[in-house]
């Protein structure tokens, strides 16, 4: 029987791992680690950690009636622990959020009711012990300070004030019957129910006499301001500390102060616009905005207006996006579907998520997803984008044929979370949580490169010199064998 000659075969094998190494660093996207589920229930929500380290998800067990919540490392997929929430299984809508520092997640479900607990990052142990009693977790902005509101039939209304460093309780806020509270940025003051508490020294002011509708407010981000309803159609603006009026407005209702302080955000009462007023003087500039909804972004150089159109059941917008050093408009756009999806402002894109998103340094109008903190890729349920041309640059699955997938990004932006989409899951196709990793090397013909791609060359000249001495060898007539 003629056979290949075993230098061809080991040629040819020296090719493929050599092709398969330069793949490897040619390929910008691969696989890192997939994440153990032996459930194989699929994940309604999921969020990464700061550093990178941890994935927390949840999965509706409709079988067991709970929703488990379970952790993995984000370098192994080695699952971490899990805990369950029985009895909660009609969800529609859950979501995390991790502290700043890694310790604490935030998780809350609203379906049937409310219901909020917080775990610890390392072990999964959630703080509070009955967690279908909390509706809401406010924090600062620092996490030092978390509200927990309670929604229960005994104590509607109660807040604890959280010690986020440690972990404990510090102490209940009284008289306050609503579901309404605010924390200021830097977790000193609380506003609720007509009440303005000072946590640091322990003094209340109360406004129950004066006003009938100070339930809550908007802090500045220096926490030294709030701005506030009084009284219906009024804006009534407060120093923290002395209690002193520093503005008052008739007809106007408060918004939002800009990220960096500048700016109040007022709506005239019941009509679609925004008059914009500049601190500390609260001076108006320029004539009132037609909007709906307003947005920062995280550096306030931007803001973008929403207005809303309705036509039976279809909905589009009109967006406006102005610089907000003169609040000049540079970018304006017509009839955009939004659906249902929320806006918000990540890494230099506003983001209407599941529709469009736009990019303030290019002004172009690009598909919704997640944008890195590098700003340089978009992803969203079908691949990976250039987040400045909307040039697509990867492929979740092949033919796009399984795109039904949600995603994260990693805080060092070379790492993708992408997971099937609960609802859509079956038994005989079920799509893995994956982490994706960014492998190729800034310059495509680096030194990591260039050995694989040399070597692949001279195994391929190799292997096509042994083949073609075999293939002789192949053709050459069997000499007949005398019988």
């Amino acid at each position: 029987m003629r056979r290949f000659s075993l230098l061809t075969l080991l040629f040819a094998a020296l090719l493929a791992g050599s092709a398969a190494a330069l793949h490897r660093f040619w390929a910008p996207w691969g696989e890192s680690c997939r994440l153990k589920d032996d459930l194989n229930l699929g994940l309604s929500s999921f969020a990464i950690s700061p550093d990178g380290a941890k994935i927390v998800a949840s999965s509706d067990d409709e079988a067991n009636e709970q929703i488990v919540i379970r952790a993995w490392s984000a370098a192994t997929g080695r699952e971490l622990w899990r805990t369950a929430f029985t009895g909660a299984v009609s969800v529609y809508d859950d979501r995390f959020q991790f502290s700043r520092d890694n310790r604490w997640i935030f998780f809350h479900i609203s379906g049937q009711g409310l219901c909020s607990q917080v775990f610890e990052a390392e072990t999964g142990r959630g703080l509070f012990a009955n967690p279908y009693a909390i509706a809401f977790v406010k924090r600062s902005d620092n996490d030092r300070r978390w509200l927990a509101i309670h929604d229960d039939e005994e104590d509607p209304g109660n807040i604890e004030v959280w010690d986020g460093d440690a972990g404990v309780k510090l102490r209940d806020l009284e008289n306050t019957t609503t579901l309404e509270g605010s924390i200021s940025p830097n977790g000193r003051y609380v506003i609720s129910n007509h009440i303005l508490f000072d946590l640091e020294t322990g003094q209340e002011k109360n406004y129950r006499d004066i006003y009938r509708w100070l339930f809550t407010g908007e802090f500045s981000p220096d926490s030294t301001a709030l701005a506030t309803v009084p009284e219906i159609g009024r804006t009534m603006v407060l120093a923290c500390a002395s209690q002193q009026v520093l503005f008052c407005a008739e007809d106007a209702m408060p918004d939002q102060f800009s990220p960096d302080g500048r700016w109040l955000v007022m709506r005239p009462h019941e009509r679609s616009l925004f008059r914009i007023l500049e601190l500390p003087g609260f001076k108006p500039f320029g004539p009132d905005l037609q909007a709906d909804q307003c947005f920062f972004s995280d550096d306030s150089q931007y803001a973008l207006m929403i207005l809303r159109t309705s036509s039976g059941d279809d909905t589009k917008c009109s967006i406006s996006c102005y610089r907000t050093s003169n609040w000049e408009k540079i970018f304006s756009k017509d009839q955009l579907d939004i659906g249902g999806g929320n806006f918000t402002y990540e890494n230099g894109h506003f983001l209407n998520s599941g529709w469009w998103s736009l990019n303030t340094e290019t002004l172009r109008l690009g598909p919704a997803g997640s944008v890195s903190p590098d700003r340089r890729i978009l992803v969203d349920s079908h691949g990976i984008f250039d987040a400045r041309s909307g040039e697509r640059l990867f492929f979740f699955s092949p033919n796009d044929k399984d795109a039904l997938f949600e995603s994260a990004i990693f805080p060092d932006s070379r790492h993708i979370l992408t997971a099937p989409t609960q609802l859509l899951l079956s038994p005989v196709n079920t799509n893995p949580a994956i982490v994706w990793e960014y492998r190729r090397p800034e310059e495509p013909w680096g030194f990591v490169c260039l050995p694989y791609f040399w070597s692949s060359i001279l195994f391929a000249f190799a292997f096509l010199w042994s083949l073609r001495k075999d293939w002789k060898t192949l053709r050459r007539p069997t000499p007949a064998v005398a019988s």
